[in-house]
């Protein structure tokens, strides 16, 4: 019985510790898309409407560094760390 309840507690510190998402077929199509359609969009911009490599860049990085910004004034990020879609969520 004390094996047991060793094994539980062992698992469940090994997934709280666990910070990384599984890297599935899932996570790696998802992955795929998001840099696919971020790359589309800025060749759209820098090539069709001529925002060249400035402008698109500014464009492009806008809602990152608001987004940090935010968070920043807020006082919500103690330390300096990777914004995230999962953090806007919260």
């Amino acid at each position: 019985m004390t094996t047991h309840g060793y094994q539980q507690t062992t698992q469940s510190r090994t997934a709280m510790l666990n910070e990384f998402p599984e890297v599935t077929l899932y996570f790696w199509t998802t992955t795929i898309m998001a840099t696919t359609v971020g790359e589309t969009a800025a060749d759209f911009l820098n090539f069709d409407l001529y925002f060249a490599l400035n402008g698109t860049s500014l464009l492009m990085n806008a809602p990152r560094r608001t987004m940090s910004s935010a968070s920043l004034t807020a006082g919500h990020v103690l330390r300096r760390q990777r914004l995230t879609v999962a953090d806007l969520i919260r």
